[in-house]
């Protein structure tokens, strides 16, 4: 199109087969000068090209600096969120509550040995951050790293039986809260103490 027009050429996505962001991006390289985007993709239909994953696409892959201030996407997400009534998907890039979420041992020891193996940027580029989630997969790193951050020590007895009963809770409940791994904690020392 833009061979045949020295006008600008604007490109409006809609995202019916899943390809809004990469047809913005082939637009781009194609010669377009501007591109629709909406927060999260929201728009009729199947939604739009999403702002923040076309921000990050230009700015991170393509090296093109759009002097946007990418540590405030998370909050734009949560205002646009709040204010429209609809959850943002969990799993949503950059901007969803699972995105720097990590719970299997394995992961989580590969993420603190180097958070590039499971995460594409530092969650607090977009303002998002990495949460570290105890159930039914989580290992002895991951207890262990969750004791050392409320300052608990277990002898390996102790520690054996926390594993233990994580593990089950998780089976039960799913995802464990502060408060669930402070009550197991408490019981655990309380048979072992």
């Amino acid at each position: 199109m833009c061979r045949f027009t020295s006008l600008p050429v604007s490109a409006h996505l809609h995202n019916d087969f899943g390809l809004s962001l990469a047809n913005a991006l082939t637009a781009l390289r194609c010669g377009a000068r501007y591109v629709c985007a909406t927060v999260h993709g929201w728009g009729e239909r199947a939604g739009n090209v999403p702002l923040e994953q076309l921000v990050m696409a230009l700015q991170y892959l393509y090296g093109i600096d759009l002097k946007i201030d990418t540590t405030r996407l998370k909050e734009l997400s949560e205002i646009v969120s709040k204010y429209a009534g609809v959850d943002v998907p969990l799993t949503h890039p950059f901007v969803g509550e699972n995105v720097f979420s990590h719970e299997s041992g394995i992961h989580v020891a590969a993420v603190m040995r180097n958070p590039r193996t499971y995460e594409p940027i530092d969650p607090k580029i977009v303002g998002n951050r990495r949460r570290i989630i105890i159930g039914k997969h989580s290992g002895r790193h991951v207890i262990e790293s969750k004791l050392k951050e409320f300052g608990v020590e277990m002898d390996e007895e102790e520690m054996n039986a926390l594993i233990e009963k994580v593990k089950l809770e998780g089976e039960r409940k799913g995802k464990l809260s502060d408060d669930d791994i402070l009550r197991i904690v408490m019981e655990v020392k309380e048979i072992h103490g």
